[in-house]
């Protein structure tokens, strides 16, 4: 089960045909997390070449029969950085790999023994779409990863989501021969502060006990083929995010106070795990079902 990183080729002509700019509108889907907003419109749309930020990763599993999503803890067993950061997890269904090469470089610190908490949606096809959590109780820290058609799995899975990721702004259609796509600017808001991004682009924000890091490596909705084209699949993953934080707030398994305004991080609920008395209230995504907690087991 591998996502990675694929090279756009199309067998028509690549001429931009369409460069111009209109007022925004609300596009795609819902937002994953959150309310979300459309652009105010003001034209300011990035066209040409690619901004400076870059991004690549896969994920590789020991086991194809694991379940979708997985959702279980895991632990570090090897950890390295630099300009390419590699995560190798021991997971209850499969050992899991993680090989991230960004532009700024992804400063994860995890060390080896630290516990995870790992949710991904990828259905092990080539060029399938994904959507990766991962949560570090040591740091509180929480890393996204991205690479899909859509900011959210499909139906009603749940995507426990970072901080109201959506759909800001929109460009104009662009024809470039191959594709009509229409490039879209991506939002969140990180404890109260927004940040928004086109494709292309990084940003980051720092608070006095939090940090967040935004990449938008591919961002734009595919509205239409030409007909000359005979595009690759991983032309309609359209959407390549990463998005990696630090905060004050307990993340996924941790004890949590219910009495808190924000007691969990981002896209979990305080939750009670137990039917019984004496047990601590844990960060916990909601039942995809319910869109509460889950309910405890009998």
């Amino acid at each position: 089960m591998t996502m990675s990183l694929r090279t756009r080729t199309c067998l028509a002509a690549l001429a931009l045909t369409a460069a111009t700019t209109t007022t925004a509108c609300k596009v795609g889907d819902e937002p994953t997390g959150g309310d979300g907003e459309t652009g105010d419109g003001d034209g300011d749309c990035p066209l040409g070449s690619p901004g400076p930020t870059t991004l690549e990763f896969s994920v590789s599993l020991t086991s194809a029969l694991v379940p979708v999503p997985l959702d279980e803890p895991c632990t570090v067993t090897s950890v390295s950085g630099g300009a390419t950061t590699v995560l190798g997890l021991d997971c209850l269904s499969a050992d899991v790999e993680l090989s991230v090469t960004a532009e700024p470089a992804l400063d994860l610190p995890a060390e080896v023994g630290d516990e995870v908490s790992i949710w991904l949606y990828d259905q092990g096809y080539e060029f399938a779409p994904s959507w990766l959590r991962l949560d570090f109780p040591r740091f509180n820290g929480t890393l996204f990863l991205i690479e899909a058609d859509q900011l959210g799995p499909p139906g009603r899975t749940y995507f426990p989501a970072p901080y109201g990721l959506g759909y800001v702004d929109a460009c104009a259609p662009i024809d470039d021969g191959c594709l009509v796509i229409q490039p879209d600017q991506l939002g969140i808001e990180f404890l109260g502060s927004p940040i928004a991004l086109w494709a292309g682009e990084y940003d980051s924000l720092e608070l006095s006990e939090a940090r967040v890091e935004f990449w938008s490596d591919r961002s734009e909705t595919v509205l239409g083929v030409g007909p000359l084209c005979d595009p690759s699949p991983d032309l309609f993953l359209s959407h390549r995010l990463m998005i990696a934080a630090t905060s004050p707030n307990p993340v996924k398994g941790e004890v949590c106070d219910p009495g808190e305004t924000n007691p969990c991080a981002t896209g979990l609920h305080c939750c009670y795990p137990c039917g019984i008395e004496g047990c601590d209230f844990v960060c916990t995504p909601e039942d995809m079902n319910t869109l509460e907690c889950p309910l405890p087991p009998p």
